[in-house]
């Protein structure tokens, strides 16, 4: 008899759906047309709700802040001897908290599989390799998104520490694709730059040619040089690793010494270096968000907050202040003096200044919705199956249910309805098949191409099946919308709850996608007299001030919260504050 077989990356055309197994959905990325019916295979899922998500990114963002004070300590001796805790923690946070996340969620799933299929023979095809080659913090990231034997590699040191006996490993001869050479700040720096040298005001999301001005600005604002008055974000779990399994906590050891950027290891005292002759100014504001994906802009952002600049971060896209969990944000862009946001004040429970002003990203479309055509746009996001971070997205075993509800949605539109329907996907490359995917049952789908917003802009109703930025820019524009989805697949802060809850109640956001496809369809003949109620507008007024916030003139606002951040004022939110579904007050609201 033919040994049944586990495979940790893209099975052979052999592959028996009968009595082979796969470790995870991002085994058929990219290969799917090969292996019809895959997504009705039973993945294993280990993390089954919202609080049991919420606990293992909490457990893993405090064991990536203790590794990163340990691993400080190690770097560079003598040459990083002078850095504090603060310094380590912003330096290294995200690249900690990426490894423990993906580790971790890649332990739960093989674990699983153990459990059920461990007194079972099986073979198991594993990646050869014991160490894995890093070149760069910028390669780190990209191989988690889009490298097939990256991730094979990742699986098969898990399955070598959690094999049972009754597993034959077998290695399969895969080489690690070779690591792109990208996201160099220092040569793409323009000759400007180099003149003017680091700009106090470098990176806020929709700000164009107002960094420059807002630099002079923030040179001149009065400055205030106590390094404590950075915000603390909690103290660290020093027994956090009470909470893992021994083996698992020797991975995550091996694993970050594998996948360690230069930048942290050979090449740390050459970044340091750079980063240290630039000058800093004591108590000055320095506006840029810490953990950045970039080496150069991450020591930037580390250094200013060492040499006890006051970096103040800025929210860039949607889910802040709205996801329960945000483990990019909560102990790096949250960890400074404080974090300009879209109109909220709360997350869950993340600590940090929170401080409201309006969206320039999003004060460019204020109310800038005008139809000019009949579409309907169905926007779909992101479905990165690898899932390498506890985030408030679909787990990978959920993608392919998330997915199958895109078609639920089309199929419950009415014929003519749907004959007005263009669907714009997001494909990139490690993700599942988007457009493809819908066009195997509506073979006549219109796919919609290039900029999205100036679509939205015009059309006669827009769809989401997600929560997110342009979910934000569509209610900002003040776009005829609807919006479904599973909130046990996008689990919401606790403060977001009422504000979602008037969104549902005039019929703007459903649970489900015949719900959503049903509200279309009674809507359809009369789309502006429904999204002009009373009711919408006010529900979509409320969550706009909260989560979308626009002001005619933001440049204003933006310039008095520094104003008050630099003279060490409390923050008054510069417009006034809202209850869904009350009486909203200010004239510079979407």
């Amino acid at each position: 008899m033919t040994s049944r077989r586990i495979f940790l990356t893209e099975p052979p055309p052999d592959f028996d759906f009968d009595r082979d197994l796969v470790v995870g959905p991002w085994c058929f990325v990219g290969v799917e047309d090969r292996f019809p019916g895959w997504d009705k295979l039973p993945f294993e899922e280990p993390i089954r709700s919202p609080a049991e998500l919420k606990s293992a990114c909490s457990d893993t963002e405090q064991l990536a802040l203790l590794t990163a004070e340990r691993l400080g300590r190690d770097i560079g001796p003598g040459s990083g001897g002078g850095h504090g805790g603060r310094y380590w923690r912003s330096l290294l946070y995200m690249w900690l908290m990426t490894c423990a996340q993906l580790l971790w969620r890649r332990y739960l799933y093989v674990s699983a599989m153990v459990e059920r299929h461990g007194n079972e023979p099986f073979s198991v095809f594993v990646h050869p390799d014991s160490a894995w080659p890093s070149l760069g913090l910028e390669e780190f990231y990209e191989r988690l998104a889009r490298s097939r034997p990256f991730d094979h590699w990742v699986s098969s040191i898990v399955v070598r520490e959690l094999c049972p006996p009754s597993w034959q490993l077998i290695e399969i001869r895969e080489k690690p694709e070779p690591g792109p050479s990208i996201g160099r700040p220092t040569a793409a720096r323009s000759r400007l730059r180099k003149l003017l040298g680091r700009l106090p005001f470098n990176h806020a999301h929709g700000m164009r040619g107002w960094k420059l001005p807002f630099s002079v600005m923030l040179s001149l604002l009065p400055r205030n040089p106590h390094p404590q008055d950075q915000t603390e974000t909690g103290t660290i779990d020093q027994n956090i690793e009470d909470r893992f399994p021994d083996a698992f906590l020797r991975l995550y050891e091996r694993f970050v010494g594998a996948t360690r950027p230069a930048c942290y290891g050979a090449d740390f005292s050459r970044w340091d270096a750079s980063a240290s002759r630039r000058r800093f100014a004591p108590g000055r504001l320095y506006v840029d968000n810490l953990g950045s994906h970039l080496t150069e802009n991450n020591f930037l952002a580390a250094t200013a907050l060492a040499r006890g600049e006051r970096v103040v971060g800025a929210q860039h896209g949607g889910l802040y202040g709205t996801a329960a969990a945000m483990p990019v944000a909560a102990h790096a862009e949250y960890a400074g003096h404080a974090f300009l946001t879209w109109g909220w004040r709360e997350q869950e429970d993340a600590a940090g200044r929170f401080v409201p002003v309006p969206s320039p990203h999003l004060s460019r479309i204020r109310n800038a919705h005008r139809r000019g055509n009949r579409k309907l746009i169905f926007i779909g996001t992101h479905m990165g199956v690898y899932g390498h971070r506890f985030d408030s997205i679909p787990s990978p075993s959920r993608c392919p249910a998330y997915r199958g509800m895109k078609r639920e949605f089309v199929g419950g539109l009415n014929g003519a309805i749907r004959e007005q329907l263009a669907y714009r996907p997001y494909e990139k490359v490690g993700t599942l098949s988007d457009a493809p995917y819908l066009r195997r049952s509506f073979p006549d789908l219109e796919v919609l191409e290039g900029p999205l917003v100036p679509e939205m802009l015009r059309c006669k109703l827009a769809v989401f099946d997600h929560p997110g930025t342009a979910f934000l820019e569509a209610l900002a524009a003040n776009v005829p919308t609807i919006a479904y989805w599973n909130p046990d697949d996008w689990p919401m802060s606790r403060q977001a709850a009422p504000y979602l809850d008037a969104l549902a109640e005039c019929g703007l956001l459903h649970h489900d996608a015949p719900s959503a496809a049903a509200k279309v369809n009674e809507i359809w003949a009369d789309v502006e007299g429904w999204w002009r109620s009373e009711a919408v507008q006010s529900a979509r007024r409320a969550w706009c001030h909260q989560y979308a916030r626009t002001a005619t003139l933001w440049q204003w606002h933006w310039a008095k919260a520094l104003w008050q951040l630099a003279r060490g004022q409390g923050i008054a939110a510069p417009i006034p504050d809202a209850i869904p579904g009350g009486d909203i007050r200010g004239s510079n609201i979407a």
